[in-house]
């Protein structure tokens, strides 16, 4: 078999992973536990993203290994990962989702680059060729890391849209209220798309221009989402209340708690109505 080497120096099977393959979001099921975020919805604008392939070697804490061919594969749906189908065999993930969710605590905790390949096949009790059937390199597992992070955010916003319809003023404020709550949290690391940006410093890395991708896709979100308000200028409201986000991931993480971040709900209450929305 044809291999080449990874932007980490690992050897990688060509033809292991494909993008365009259905993914089960596993940062939600991390995430939710170290109360980061809530439960993604599938990936992209609801395609579904990469599982990790339809044949993984699982090697559970035993040592043992079970190989799980896509005819064996049972889908579980919604509940598990926010409506994502997650491959599995009986109650047994696969191997791909399992290394996707370790490689998310991992990534999001530590930073991507500090973590190596080995460390998360460790980490997740599979073998490494496991990973390589699943995924073509780290840095393509990096890049899936940050899309299922935006889903992430689109599921959050989703909740706030429903419990406040037709009301974005009030949506945005509950988004600032709950980023208050967990910026203030001591496990808390602000956002991973900025911290992957401040790690791949190389423009034309694959990492750091999904990265800036998936910035502007909530850029474009947050100004339609102000266009909804009937504000005047909308744009201008929009990116003060990224500046407004991007001061939280950062604060969260430098000062003693709780710090400066406590106030950004606060804020974006005086920023909307500057901007001419005001409470009803």
């Amino acid at each position: 078999m044809r291999r080449n080497r990874d932007g980490e120096g690992s050897m990688v099977e060509s033809g292991a992973h494909s993008d365009q393959r259905p993914l089960t979001t596993s940062f939600g099921r991390f995430a939710q536990s170290h109360g980061e975020v809530s439960m993604p919805v599938v990936a992209e604008r609801g395609r579904a993203a990469p599982t990790g392939g339809e044949s993984a070697e699982f090697s559970p804490e035993d040592g043992s290994s079970t190989d799980v061919s896509s005819a064996s594969v049972r889908t579980a749906r919604a509940s598990s990962v926010g409506g994502a189908p997650v491959a599995r065999r009986g109650d047994r993930v696969l191997a791909g989702d399992k290394i996707r969710e370790t490689a998310a605590s991992l990534f999001y905790a530590r930073g991507i680059r500090s973590v190596g390949v080995d460390e998360i096949v460790r980490a997740a009790h599979v073998t490494k060729p496991s990973l390589y059937r699943a995924y073509k390199c780290k840095d393509d597992l990096a890049e899936l890391f940050l899309r299922d992070y935006l889903c992430s955010f689109n599921d959050r916003m989703a909740g706030f849209e429903a419990i406040y319809p037709s009301d974005p003023r009030a949506q945005i404020i509950a988004y600032f209220d709950d980023l208050t709550k967990r910026a203030v949290r001591p496990d808390y690391r602000g956002c991973a798309l900025s911290n992957a940006l401040l790690e791949y410093t190389e423009s034309d890395h694959p990492v750091r221009r999904r990265a800036q991708e998936l910035k502007q896709d909530i850029r474009e979100w947050m100004t339609a989402k102000c266009r909804e308000t009937k504000v005047a200028d909308p744009e201008t409201l929009a990116d003060r209340l990224l500046l407004l986000m991007e001061g939280v991931y950062g604060a969260g993480q430098a000062f003693a708690l709780p710090g400066p971040a406590a106030q950004a709900a606060a804020l974006a209450r005086l920023v909307l109505d500057a901007a001419g929305c005001a409470a009803p």
